[in-house]
């Protein structure tokens, strides 16, 4: 800790460069602090007088007439002339001192500093000394003090939510929640549409809350096909199951048939409404199952990608009946399905 005092003005300054006036500095209980002292006059250092005799001390606030609680009258010269300095290591760590800071076992008395009033002397001998004006040393309360004992650690996550050796009891809903909540229920399923018929549907599994489907368009369609078809059973659903739908091939022979979704009847041979139209590669949707029974499927869909082609004259009648082309200005669509 370095102390520069301008000897014009016995004050204690910023540094040899900077006469601005320190009025307060600060400490830690407990510490020998090592103190490096520098003598300036008009900016320039300077030694004191030969055989003078440095000493630092402070007292508790407005006791003037007691005892100092650290004092410290060892100062050594190292250097000479301009890079002349005094160094010595006051102890914090006094009975007096510690008195002030009650140190005594007790957590509920402990002040977090004390203020104390400050000033160095020197003197030649036993001539008159010279002093600083007084300035405050604020002396903070230690935190390791060398006698605390080892912290006991802490549950980590998995002692802390996971009872290892004990059967979880969670319900099936909640596991299945929980997986969907980290993203580990989410299945990856390959699909290829060749044919119009209702055979080319989704596969539900039961239990899976989250179905990724990423669908491929086969080389040849029926020739006089407008569109492939790929049916979303309206059974073995709940409410809450997610299916996302990706488009990553189109068809080559009829070239670029749209892929219609539509939901179908557990009979073979029964298409019944149509959810939506995929007409570029990468288009993608997310249908998510609002309500479901025995008669009645609710479903929000949502595109993932909104840039669906404009609707074409050749497609008008599928517009007609349904057929959702999605655009930036509609952004999802409730559809509800009846089964027959």
């Amino acid at each position: 800790m370095l102390f520069t005092i301008d000897l014009d003005t016995l004050e204690l300054i910023a540094s040899a460069s900077d006469r601005r006036r320190v009025s307060q500095v600060e400490g830690k209980r407990g510490d020998d602090t090592p103190f490096e002292v520098q003598f300036v006059r008009g900016g320039v250092a300077e030694e004191l007088a030969e055989s003078s005799v440095l000493t630092f001390g402070a007292k508790e606030e407005g006791e003037y007439d007691s005892d100092a609680v650290v004092l410290e009258d060892g100062f050594a010269l190292s250097g000479s002339g301009s890079t002349a300095k005094y160094i010595a290591s006051p102890s914090f760590n006094t009975e007096e001192l510690n008195a002030i800071f009650q140190i005594d076992a007790d957590p509920a008395n402990d002040p977090p500093f004390v203020d104390l009033m400050a000033e160095f002397s020197w003197a030649v001998g036993s001539g008159a000394p010279t002093s600083t004006r007084t300035f405050r040393f604020r002396v903070h309360n230690d935190v390791v003090r060398g006698d605390e004992g080892t912290p006991s650690a802490a549950a980590t996550p998995d002692d802390e939510w996971v009872a290892h050796g004990h059967a979880q009891t969670l319900t099936l809903a909640q596991k299945t929640q929980a997986l969907q909540n980290i993203g580990a229920d989410r299945k990856f399923v390959a699909k290829t549409v060749s044919e119009q018929v209702p055979t080319s549907s989704i596969n539900i599994l039961a239990g899976l809350r989250y179905q990724f489907v990423e669908v491929t368009s086969s080389a040849e369609v029926d020739p006089g096909a407008t569109s492939q078809k790929l049916g979303l059973p309206v059974t073995d659903v709940l409410p809450g199951d997610v299916i996302e739908i990706r488009l990553k091939t189109l068809s080559t022979t009829p070239a670029n048939l749209p892929l219609n979704l539509y939901t179908r009847n557990p009979g073979p041979g029964t298409w019944t409404t149509l959810l939506a139209s995929l007409r570029n590669v990468g288009d993608s949707i997310r249908l998510t199952c609002l309500t479901a029974s025995a008669s009645v499927t609710t479903w929000m869909i949502e595109p993932f990608l909104p840039r669906y082609a404009t609707l074409s004259a050749a497609n008008a009648a599928e517009a007609a009946i349904g057929v959702i082309f999605w655009d930036t200005t509609l952004l999802r669509q409730r559809v509800t399905t009846a089964t027959s």
